[in-house]
C-alpha cells in the first residue's frame, strides 16, 4: 500500500494541526504517558460496530470511557466531553475547566475516547485495514456517545439529568453537532476552536488562504523581522541545498539525521512539508502564557521565544544565517524539554514529533468526510513556501490510500451549512483571536442561544484548559460567560430554536462583557439578547457577537 505522500496539503500542518492533537510527547522519544492531575475510573462500553447499516447488527467492540462522580449529587448534571483524534487521557489532562467547574454544578464528568483512538479499536492491531475503516465516521462517533450516556443514565436512575458537552477543535465541532443531531440527549455544548465552517467550502469566494494567513499574522504582530525572516527562510534553504554538500549541511546545521535529504526534492517534499511547517502552524495554536505538554513540550508565549532566534534585517543575513534561525526554532518546538539522547531528528516517519502513535485513521477521515481545504500561498498572503490547496492531488493520494476519494461538503450537507444552524439552540463557539483556526470558526452569533465568543489573547481552545495565574483577563471572563451559558442551557434545555425574542422572557443573569483585558462593565443577558432580537428584526444577518 502506498503511503499518503507528505507533500499533499493533506499532511501539511492545516490538515492534522487543525485538530486539537493532544500529544504529550517530545520529538524525541515516543509518546510517554504524562501523570494526571485527576482523579477517574477507566470503564468500557459496549457498542455497535456500524449503528446504521442492519447487516453488521450483533457486531461490537469496547469504548474506553473515563469517569468520575466524586462531585455529583442528585440533581446535579453529567459534564461530557466529546473524545477526538487522540487517546482519552489527553483530553482528561488538558481540559481542566471541566475539573475546575464540577464541584460547583455538583457534576458527574465523563469523558469518552472517539472509536479508532487510543484504545477504542474495533479490530485491535487491525483497525486500520481498508476493510475494517469503513466503520469510522463522526457519525458513527456520535452515536457512540449518544448510547453511552443513555445507557449511563438509566444505570444510574438519572434519567432527568441533563447533559452539557464540551470539546475542542474536532472535538468541538463533535460537540455542537452532538446537541444538533441529539437535542434529546444534550441539552447545550460549549464547542471550543470548532473550525465547522471549514467544511462548508462550496461558495466561489471560500478563501483556502485564511488559516496560513492568520497564522503568520500572530508571528508578525510579535516582530515584522521575525515574519519576514521566516519568509525568507524557504529560499535561505532551497540555496543552501543547491551548494556543492549542501544537502549533507542542511542535515548538519538542521540537526537531521544522515541521510535525510537524498536527493533535492526531498528539501520541500520532506524538511519544508514534513518538519518546518507544521510548526509554524502549532506554535500560535500553542501560544499559550505558560509553559504546556499539550502538543509538545513548550515554553510559556512560545511565538515570542522564537521570535527572539530571527535577525533583525533578514534581507542582510547570509542564508546560513537563516538556517540557523531555523534550526534554533526547530530546537525549542521538537526538543525544548532538552533531551540529551536527541543526536538527531528523525524524520523517517512523517512529522518530526509523534503527531499521533499512527496517523492512518485521521487521514483517513480526511480524505473520506474530514476534508478542510487550506494551501499555503507564499508572500503577500502567508509567510509560508508555497503550496495551494489542490483538489486533484488530495484525490490521487486519497485513492492511492484507503482507494477512496473525499465526499466533499458532505457534513455540511449533514449538519447544516452556515444559514441552516439559524435552527440550532444552546450552543456556545469559543475563538481565541490567536489561534488561527478561527479562520473556520463561527465569528458571530447565529440565534440568541447560539452565540460566539471572541477572546482576545485566547490560543486553541486556552478556555478549555484548567484556571493558571498567567491567564489573561479575557479568557478569565470567557469562562465566566461560558458558566453562566452552561446555567442557562441546565435551566432551559429546550428553547425554541432560532427564535427566542419574547424579551419579556429573557433571562436576567448578569455576566461581563471584556474587551482586550479592560472591564467595560455588567451587562444583563437580558440586554444582550434583546439587542440581538432588534438587529434580528431589523432584517441583520448577524446577531450580537462578545468580543472578549
Amino acid at each position: 500500500m502506498t503511503p499518503i505522500h507528505r507533500s499533499s496539503t493533506l499532511a501539511l500542518f492545516l490538515a492534522l494541526a487543525l485538530l486539537s492533537v493532544c500529544l504529550t510527547a517530545s520529538a524525541a522519544s515516543a509518546q510517554t504517558p504524562t501523570p494526571t492531575p485527576y482523579n477517574y475510573e477507566t470503564r468500557w462500553f459496549t457498542v455497535p460496530l456500524d449503528h446504521f447499516n442492519f447487516a453488521h447488527m450483533g457486531e461490537t467492540f469496547q469504548l474506553r470511557y473515563l469517569y468520575n462522580d466524586e462531585f455529583y449529587k442528585p440533581g446535579g448534571p453529567i459534564f461530557f466531553y466529546t473524545g477526538n483524534e487522540a487517546n482519552v487521557e489527553s483530553y482528561c489532562n488538558n481540559t481542566g475547566f471541566i475539573w475546575d467547574i464540577a464541584p460547583e454544578f455538583n457534576a458527574l464528568v465523563v469523558f469518552s475516547e472517539h472509536r479508532y483512538y487510543g484504545e477504542s479499536l474495533p479490530f485491535g492491531k487491525d483497525s486500520y485495514t481498508r476493510e475494517h475503516l469503513v466503520h469510522m465516521s463522526a457519525e458513527q462517533a456520535l452515536a457512540d456517545y449518544a448510547l453511552l450516556l443513555t445507557s449511563l443514565k438509566s444505570n444510574m436512575s438519572i434519567l432527568d439529568a441533563p447533559v452539557i458537552s464540551f470539546g475542542g477543535s474536532y472535538g468541538g465541532m463533535l460537540a455542537a453537532w452532538f446537541r444538533l443531531k441529539y437535542p434529546h440527549i444534550t441539552a447545550g455544548s460549549i464547542a471550543a476552536s470548532a473550525p465547522v465552517w471549514m467544511l462548508d467550502n462550496s461558495t466561489s469566494d471560500f478563501d483556502a488562504g485564511n488559516v496560513a494567513r492568520l497564522a503568520s499574522n500572530v508571528f508578525r504582530d510579535v516582530s515584522q523581522s521575525c515574519y519576514d525572516g521566516i519568509a525568507a527562510s524557504w529560499d535561505a534553504m532551497r540555496e543552501v541545498a543547491r551548494r556543492e554538500g549542501g544537502l549533507q549541511t542542511l542535515e548538519d546545521e538542521l540537526r537531521l539525521c544522515r541521510g535525510t535529504l537524498q536527493k533535492y526534492a526531498d528539501v520541500r517534499y520532506v524538511l519544508f512539508a514534513n518538519w518546518v511547517s507544521p510548526m509554524y502552524g502549532y506554535l500560535p495554536m500553542s501560544d499559550y502564557p505558560y509553559p504546556t505538554s499539550f502538543i509538545t513540550p513548550l515554553p510559556g508565549n512560545p511565538v515570542n521565544v522564537v521570535c527572539s532566534f530571527w535577525p533583525d534585517d533578514p534581507s542582510k543575513s547570509d542564508p546560513i544565517d537563516l538556517v540557523r534561525a531555523v534550526r534554533a526554532t526547530t530546537n525549542i518546538f521538537y526538543n525544548y524539554s532538552g533531551d540529551a539522547s536527541l543526536t538527531c531528528f528523525n524524520l523517517s516517519h512523517g512529522t518530526g514529533m509523534p503527531i499521533l502513535p499512527d496517523e492512518t485513521p485521521w487521514d483517513y477521515q480526511t480524505c473520506t468526510e474530514m476534508l478542510l481545504p487550506q494551501g499555503l500561498y507564499g508572500l503577500p498572503n502567508d509567510f509560508f513556501y508555497v503550496h495551494p490547496w489542490n483538489d486533484t492531488e488530495i484525490n490521487q493520494v486519497c485513492e492511492e490510500q484507503f482507494g477512496v476519494t473525499p465526499r466533499r461538503r458532505w457534513l455540511s450537507k449533514l449538519y447544516g451549512s452556515n444559514q441552516d444552524w439559524k435552527t440550532a439552540s444552546n450552543i456556545v463557539f469559543s475563538n481565541g483571536m490567536l489561534d488561527p483556526l478561527r479562520g473556520g470558526g463561527v465569528l458571530q452569533d447565529i440565534s440568541p442561544t447560539v452565540v460566539a465568543l471572541l477572546i482576545e489573547r485566547g490560543a486553541h481552545h486556552t478556555d478549555l484548559r484548567a484556571s493558571n495565574p498567567l491567564d489573561p483577563p479575557s479568557v478569565v471572563e470567557a469562562r465566566k460567560q461560558e458558566v453562566e451559558w452552561i446555567r442557562r442551557f441546565i435551566a432551559n434545555p429546550q428553547p425554541q430554536a432560532g427564535v427566542g425574542c419574547d424579551k419579556d422572557k429573557l433571562s436576567t443573569t448578569a455576566i461581563v462583557v471584556i474587551s482586550s483585558g479592560a472591564t467595560l462593565g455588567a451587562v444583563l443577558i437580558t440586554a444582550l439578547l434583546y439587542r440581538f432580537c432588534r438587529k434580528t428584526e431589523a432584517g441583520s444577518e448577524d446577531g450580537y457577537t462578545q468580543h472578549i
